[in-house]
Order: C-alpha cells, then sequence, then structure tokens
C-alpha cells in the first residue's frame, strides 16, 4: 500500500500537538484518524457531529432534572477535556 505524504504528516502532528485541526473533502479518513489515534494511544475518544440543530449544551453539557434537583451531565467537549480523551468534532 502507499503511504500518502500527507496523513505521515497529519500523524506526525496529532503525536506532538495537543490540537490538530483537520479538514478536507468528505471521505479522506479525518475521523477515522482522530478516533484510532484516540484508541492507539489508550486516551479513548469522545465525538459528535455538528449541524444546524445542535445547541451548545449537546457540545458542553447541560442539567437533567431528577427529581426535585439537578444532575450535571457533560457533553462530549467536557468528556473529553476532563478525561484526556480526543475530541473528534464532525460537520
Amino acid at each position: 500500500m502507499i503511504r500518502d505524504k500527507n496523513w505521515d504528516k497529519a500523524a506526525l502532528a496529532v503525536k506532538h500537538l495537543p490540537r490538530v485541526y483537520l479538514w478536507g473533502p468528505p471521505g479522506v479518513g479525518k475521523t477515522y484518524l482522530g478516533i484510532n489515534w484516540g484508541i492507539v494511544t489508550k486516551q479513548g475518544y469522545a465525538s459528535i457531529t455538528l449541524n444546524e440543530d445542535v445547541v451548545v449544551q449537546e457540545i458542553m453539557g447541560h442539567y437533567i432534572p431528577k427529581g426535585n434537583m439537578f444532575d450535571w451531565h457533560d457533553g462530549p467537549a467536557v468528556t473529553a477535556m476532563r478525561e484526556g480523551q480526543v475530541l473528534v468534532v464532525n460537520e
């Protein structure tokens, strides 16, 4: 299999930088790289797919009523931050 030099660069960036933004057409493996990096490094991953109906509470978290109290429920962004996971955000 022929390896693309761009993917070698992306893998190197993910290895050494705290944040990496991958942009490109659908189907080239951006999500695959992020999720597999979280699995391979045993960091884990959280993911979310954005669209015009997603509100900030779905990303960051929100309170859920429980009887006469409210419990905080972390969204994928806060979960990734708290647990040191890879966060994969799709469009």
